[in-house]
């Protein structure tokens, strides 16, 4: 559904048509609709049809309301850029290094103005920018610390429910006190709907999450498609989704957080690398070791930035100006190696659908052979 709805939205933005795409869109949900009983198999084919053509009648349609819509978006952005400031004002009274204000202000808020040229190129050049694009790792701290204080101790008792509306309250405030980035959006729909069935003791399922999410902001947006920070955060949890468990099991077969971190790590640059390549010509080599440090330093800094803000203190900016200062000198041992970034590559569209196709296919192989008990070659 979600796929036939984005062909939809790629055929709209190369054929405007807005009126035929919905006479054609309403005429196939009545003729599914009617046939559902008779036909069902028929039926199914009609309405994955119409959901083609509201994806191209939704382009056409965002057109017309997007300068109304803007307005009341442009408010919400700008009173989050004023609750933005007023952190940040209180990160600088708790420390007084310019570095770790300006990378917990990009980690904690997505303030990345703060950041000098210097430590934007080393984030670069060890291939951990995703870090500073507030996503599912960001939220995930933030609901680590809601399940520390709060969800652990009612999930076995009625009141739990009591907890839910909260729980998403903290998810959507934070989103938009981050300024509502694509990959945060996706990440906060695809928390809501596990914390709502785990709430329910029920096993969420992940690939209808995703293409829910996905589905949900591009009704909304249907120009996000060709946003490059919605294309990279989708690939990047696609890849995790689809593929983690056999690339886990690759790795190492016992437990091991290690193990966990490179074998996500692994996932997401496999999914973004091809645009990556296509639409910044670089490719980083030591991304994936990078990760194993700091994935958890930066789990460490976000902690700490938010006690900074909430308690100010010589003992608490010390700790983060440490945690900042180890997470610095990791990416610059990891620069060390002059080989270990390539930059000026240049790839056509078509060479980056071989790339994707073959790491698919390759992918695709390993969990077949994983899922028929075959044991695939560890790494």
């Amino acid at each position: 559904m979600t796929i036939l709805y984005v062909t939809g939205i790629v055929a709209g933005l190369a054929v405007p048509a807005v009126p035929a795409y919905l006479a054609l869109s309403a005429a196939l949900l009545v003729i599914g609709s009617a046939t559902f009983r008779t036909f069902r198999n028929f039926s199914d084919i009609v309405l994955l049809g119409t959901w083609f053509f509201l994806g191209a009648a939704r382009v056409g349609l965002h057109t017309d309301s997007h300068e109304r819509d803007a307005s009341w978006i442009a408010a919400m952005q700008e009173e989050a850029r004023t609750q933005k400031d007023s952190f940040v004002g209180r990160l600088s009274s708790g420390t007084s290094s310019p570095r770790a204000i300006a990378i917990s202000a990009a980690l904690l808020c997505g303030n990345k103005s703060l950041l000098d040229a210097d430590t934007r190129e080393s984030f670069k050049r060890v291939g951990a920018m995703h870090l500073l694009a507030l996503s599912g790792l960001h939220l995930g701290v933030l609901y680590g610390m809601l399940h520390l204080l709060l969800v652990r101790w009612m999930m076995g008792s009625y009141w739990r429910w009591a907890l839910l509306p909260l729980i998403l309250a903290c998810i959507w405030c934070y989103v938009w006190f981050a300024g509502m980035p694509t990959s945060l959006l996706r990440a906060g729909i695809m928390l809501s709907f596990f914390v709502t069935y785990m709430m329910l003791g029920a096993k969420p399922p992940p690939y209808h999450i995703l293409c829910i999410s996905a589905l949900l902001i591009l009704l909304v947006s249907p120009e996000m498609l060709l946003n490059i920070s919605f294309q990279l955060s989708y690939a990047a949890t696609s890849f995790i989704v689809c593929f983690y468990s056999a690339i886990r099991k690759l790795i190492y077969q016992g437990r091991s957080r290690i193990a966990d971190i490179l074998a996500v790590s692994i996932a997401a640059q496999l999914g973004t690398m091809p645009l990556c390549i296509y639409y910044f010509h670089s490719l980083s080599l030591v991304a994936v070791p990078a990760s194993i440090v700091l994935i958890p330093l930066t789990t460490v800094v976000v902690y700490m930035g938010v006690a900074l803000a909430l308690f100010p203190t010589s003992a608490v900016a010390s700790a983060l100006d440490t945690a900042v200062d180890a997470e610095m000198r990791v990416m610059d041992f990891m620069l060390i190696p002059s080989d270990g970034y390539w930059d000026g590559i240049l790839a056509e569209p078509w060479q980056i659908m071989v790339l994707y196709i073959l790491e698919i296919s390759l992918l695709l192989r390993t969990k077949t052979l994983e899922e028929h008990g075959r044991e695939p070659v560890s790494l």
